[in-house]
């Protein structure tokens, strides 16, 4: 399975990553009672060729981005005034990236098999995998921690705040774990794309799986995964399918078309958002009705949300 790569855009109610001609931050999606906005920010000249990729809001309240093909962190604020912050490493193929509980921002740094932590002073910390792995995705623990799959090895890992790693095997064969979400229930939820399974790890290191069965559109492919307004957890599924699974294993699932969801995040509204691989923005309630809320020009990838606005997103490309 194609891993997915974000970049830049922000919407009035969402706010996009997305690797356009010209890499823009757009910042878009309003209520669902009002018409979609996308707003767009161009971002400096030379970020435009570098497909920006991970996003989170900070605690300063403004945005925070990685680049795949440039060595920085780079802050905008609502004004879509850009600052760059360079990291040590040289080629770190930085992508997903998440608020820490300590305020911090955290991400992967998926060639460079390290975690980056930025301040929001901009002060850079990398810590190093101990046995490689590729860090793909990166969440928020329910136990102060933050918690990321490793693509290239069967691993969920495990990093505290002061930088000491903990790592989990993973049993199964083909690649490693993808989308990683903290669940209501205390646990950490992944999925496992190749093996059409999530996997359900509890901070204390218990693995159970919760299989995802086949729909008309072929065998399942579980990506990107979030929790749910509603309690459950929501999967992006490559099959044009979005996937949702209650903390009891309880699967159901919604066609949303030919436009397969890519990335997906729980917005403020109380609703699904969802990047798409056609370049759209979707809306997902948590009854499982659809609507096709923007259409973008770039690509994208990772979704999350900021406060006052609705899902934040990088569409994706692929590795």
């Amino acid at each position: 399975m194609a891993l997915r790569r974000l970049g830049l855009t922000r919407v009035a109610a969402a706010v996009l990553a997305c690797s356009a001609p010209a890499a823009t931050l757009v910042l878009g999606a309003t209520p669902a009672s009002a018409a979609v906005t996308v707003i767009h920010h161009t971002l400096p000249v030379a970020e435009q060729s570098v497909e920006p990729l991970g996003i989170a809001q900070g605690s300063d309240g403004n945005m925070w981005y990685t680049m795949a093909f440039r060595q920085d962190v780079a802050r905008i604020t609502p004004a879509g005034v850009v600052t760059e912050f360079p990291i040590p490493t040289f080629n770190a193929d930085s992508g997903s990236m998440v608020a820490g509980p300590d305020g911090a921002l955290w991400w992967v740094e998926y060639q460079a098999n390290k975690i980056g932590r930025i301040t929001t002073a901009g002060s850079v910390t990398e810590y190093a995998l101990p046995s490689g792995g590729n860090p793909q995705f990166i969440t928020a623990g329910p136990d102060g921690a933050l918690w990321f799959s490793e693509a290239s090895a069967r691993r969920i890992g495990r990093i505290d705040t002061a930088g000491a790693i903990t790592e989990f095997a993973i049993p199964g064969p083909n690649r490693g774990a993808e989308g990683i979400a903290s669940g209501s229930d205390g646990a950490l939820w992944f999925t496992d794309p190749l093996n059409a399974r999530v996997g359900r790890l509890t901070p204390a290191g218990a693995l159970s799986w919760v299989a995802i069965p086949p729909a008309l559109s072929g065998v399942a492919v579980p990506g990107q995964i979030t929790a749910g307004p509603d309690g459950a957890l929501w999967a992006a599924d490559d099959r044009s399918m979005i996937d949702r699974i209650t903390t009891g294993g309880v699967v159901t699932e919604f066609n949303d078309g030919p436009a397969f969801g890519a990335a997906i995040t729980a917005g403020p509204d109380g609703a699904v958002w969802l990047a798409t691989g056609s370049n759209g923005i979707q809306r997902v309630t948590t009854a499982g009705v659809i609507t096709n809320e923007a259409t973008l020009t770039g690509q994208g990838g990772q979704i999350t949300s900021g406060a006052g606005r609705h899902p934040l997103v990088d569409h994706p490309q692929h590795r």
